[in-house]
């Protein structure tokens, strides 16, 4: 693999030597369990090149994760070692009680997005990785030839896996940004001949308010992460650049299981990899909706609870999506726990962030909901406003949808925005 960055190709060499020799004098080594923390692509390429030439596994940890978050999966799992990096210089800490779990060679641990309120650990064992590939690979057409640009965090099973290790894979090139500025991936788009790149749907709404800007030809796929892109986004980005946005279904317990083609609506998915096969089971008090539940014994991975692994049922694993089929394509229809119950009523809380996204002093804002209602958890840009963003949600909201609640949030590192600036500053690199 070569890794195109600031102008300059580096080899596998270039990369992980550095980091490897400060490993290993801590003493790192085959099968130890290391957290990483790491800050920006170049610091997540050079030391899982590094770790897996040694041998040792990584646990990818999301800088933006939380001190509780990360107690949490310490609990849960103990490390070896856990290294953290700013501009790309590795600190390496030892870890008092040692990993009592021993994972096979190359296997990858993975943590989810915390989307539920804690974040899940996710093991997938060299076996599980390369059948995600080996699909990936036969249903893309991928060769050596594909250059990868990725634009989103590579320390999140989608972009290790779809940019990265694909790229490790194929023995490709993967080009790094230094920065997502819209001009400057369509630059680096030219310049390197990229094929393939993977990004967000903010990222593509920012290119597409681009002027008098074409698409390089060279691109075979442009892929989106997300089930939640506007639908008119697709339409106005096929129109104006003459490509389609492919969006891509899957899990990080499960990998990539499928993607949407050229015709295919917002949401829609008609080509499923091989050897992935899904259900839609019924809801009760669900008269249309039905729960996704997929079969992908090759690439299903296992948790980690109290530093034991405990395996998914690899023929059952629920996606936790509301689902339907249209004709002989899976129509995701959104999380199940983006719905909410609201006194007897089946609320979507993209309604209810539709509404609170008007009030213009509005900085972050977070929808959760338990049996006793509906929390509302948010920032202003100033606190003085606060009765008057209550008076505003008891004004424009229905009355079973507002909150039993309204908590201010000082640390914002775990809501979700719309605001593209806060996702722009995360994907940038320093």
């Amino acid at each position: 693999m070569k890794v195109y960055y600031k102008g300059k190709y580096y080899d596998e060499d270039d990369l992980s030597q550095k980091n490897m020799t400060t490993l290993l004098g801590f003493g790192v080594k085959e099968r130890d369990l290391v957290a990483c923390m790491l800050e920006g692509w170049m610091s997540t390429i050079s030391t899982w090149l590094a770790l897996k030439r040694i041998g040792a596994i990584p646990v990818f940890i999301p800088l933006y994760f939380s001190d509780d978050m990360k107690q949490k999966i310490f609990d849960n799992l103990k490390v070896d070692f856990a290294v953290e990096s700013k501009k790309q210089e590795l600190k390496v800490y030892i870890q008092n009680e040692r990993s009592v779990l021993k994972l096979e060679r190359d296997s990858i641990v993975f943590t989810s997005s915390a989307s539920t309120g804690y974040p899940k650990i996710i093991v997938r064992n060299k076996k599980q990785l390369e059948a995600e590939f080996e699909r990936y690979k036969e249903t893309l057409k991928l060769s050596e030839s594909d250059v990868f640009l990725p634009m989103v965090p590579l320390y999140h099973a989608y972009g290790f896996m779809c940019s990265l290790y694909a790229a490790y894979m194929l023995d490709a090139v993967l080009v790094v940004p230094h920065i997502i500025f819209p001009r400057i991936i369509i630059s680096l788009i030219k310049k390197c001949n990229v094929t393939i790149i993977h990004g967000v749907p903010e990222l593509y709404q920012m290119i597409l308010s681009l002027d008098g800007v074409d698409l390089p030809e060279c691109l075979r796929y442009i892929f989106s992460s997300s089930v939640s892109i506007d639908e008119n986004l697709l339409i106005a980005f096929a129109n104006k650049y003459g490509q389609s946005i492919t969006q891509q279904y899957g899990a990080t317990e499960t990998g990539s299981l499928g993607i949407s083609q050229l015709g295919d609506s917002k949401n829609e998915f008609s080509i499923f990899f091989r050897g992935v096969n899904y259900n839609l089971e019924l809801m009760e008090d669900e008269q249309d909706l039905c729960e996704i539940v997929v079969s992908s014994p090759e690439t299903i991975g296992a948790y980690v609870c109290k530093n034991e692994l405990k395996q998914i049922d690899p023929y059952n694993y629920r996606m936790f999506d509301y689902g339907k089929k249209v004709g002989e394509k899976l129509l995701v229809c959104g999380r199940m726990d983006d719905i909410i119950n609201c006194a007897g009523k089946k609320v979507s809380k993209k309604y209810i962030e539709d509404i609170i996204k008007k009030f213009t002093d509005l900085e972050y804002f977070k929808i959760e909901s338990n049996e006793s209602g509906i929390i509302f958890k948010y920032k202003l840009c100033s606190k003085e406003n606060i009765s008057i963003f209550i008076e505003f949600c008891k004004k424009n909201l229905p009355s079973f949808a507002l909150p039993r609640d309204y908590i201010w949030l000082e640390d914002v590192e775990e809501m979700s925005t719309w605001k593209e600036g806060i996702v722009w500053n995360r994907l940038t690199e320093d």
